[in-house]
């Protein structure tokens, strides 16, 4: 007589759970560990037919529901899973994968789109470079997709994986994604203008440091701050002696922040003064019509009319008294 469920344990010493190489390279690295147990799991009681819910994954894995709940949210974000009466239902990754593959080909093939033999060659050498040789097939699209609609030169496609890949952000597409956005906003496409906007961040960091310091912060600027300082110097062409200019103002104000100084500097980028001795000309031009205007204002001397009495009235105080 056999045990119940021994069929089942003599499969499982038989069979294996396989995970999709493409899971592997594209999602794996994004996942905290709770997540990836999760999964793994899931694929397990996947291959059986099992249903797949909170409570079977929190008794399973000795986890709370909680946990399993929010790893349930984040594989449906990531399109690794959908729902069904209750029921989590994993998507099948290499099918979609397959599809999308496909799709990407054919709107390459719609629009025209080619990848030349500099750019397959570059296109090699961050698979090899960055990613073991092993990218994920997304990538590929992506970047056919950049050099296409931001019109990069091969130089800048290294460069933004090359600094992705130091900064340790390679697993996460959408950062690569805004940054390479932001940088065809900045209008970048050669080498040249890389290392430009290279050069100009390094002197943004160095002035904000410069600028937390001067107003006493004790702490490094915010993205926003950092983005206003940007301003200051990329859009308006500005250094530090004109920001200097601004901020010996700090004293006049009690909580001195960035958005004061920005309405200064703003101000003067708008009148058209360029270097710090335009913007003191017209600060001395700026005193010297207050000294005037209260020179020139009448005084209430002037403006007080002698009253006239005549001889009578005067007569008339004198009796009263």
């Amino acid at each position: 007589m056999e045990v119940r469920g021994f069929n089942l344990a003599k499969k499982m010493l038989y069979s294996d759970t396989p995970v999709p190489d493409i899971f592997i390279s594209q999602h794996i690295s994004q996942m905290n560990s709770d997540y990836f147990k999760v999964y793994i799991y899931c694929l397990f009681l996947d291959g059986y037919n099992k249903t797949i819910n909170e409570n079977t994954i929190a008794s399973g894995l000795n986890m709370s529901k909680e946990t399993v709940k929010d790893a349930f949210a984040y594989f449906i974000e990531q399109n690794l899973a959908t729902v069904d009466h209750d029921a989590l239902v994993l998507v099948d990754v290499k099918d979609t994968q397959i599809h999308k593959f496909f799709e990407d080909k054919q709107d390459t093939k719609n629009t025209g789109m080619r990848i030349s033999k500099e750019q397959e060659t570059v296109i090699r050498a961050i698979n090899n470079e960055f990613f073991q040789g092993v990218m994920g097939i997304s990538w590929y699209s992506d970047i056919g997709t950049w050099f296409e609609k931001y019109k990069f030169d091969t130089d800048v496609m290294y460069q933004l994986f090359h600094m992705c890949y130091e900064r340790n952000v390679l697993s996460n597409n959408s950062y690569i994604s805004k940054v390479a956005e932001d940088w065809s906003s900045r209008n970048i496409k050669t080498d040249f203008d890389l290392q430009s906007y290279f050069k100009s961040r390094t002197k943004v960091a160095k002035i904000s440091d410069r600028i937390s310091k001067k107003l006493r912060l004790y702490r490094n600027l915010t993205e926003y701050e950092e983005k206003t300082v940007e301003k200051w110097i990329m859009d308006y062409g500005y250094d530090f002696d004109v920001i200097d200019l601004a901020l010996r103002n700090v004293s006049k104000i009690t909580n001195p922040n960035i958005n004061y100084f920005d309405k200064i500097i703003t101000d003067w980028y708008n009148k058209n003064l360029k270097d710090c001795q335009a913007i003191q000309e017209m600060e001395v031009t700026k005193k010297s019509e207050k000294t005037n205007d209260y020179k020139n204002k009448p005084s209430q001397m002037e403006n007080f009319t002698q009253r006239k009495y005549d001889k009578d009235f005067l007569e008339s105080l004198y009796e009263e008294l």
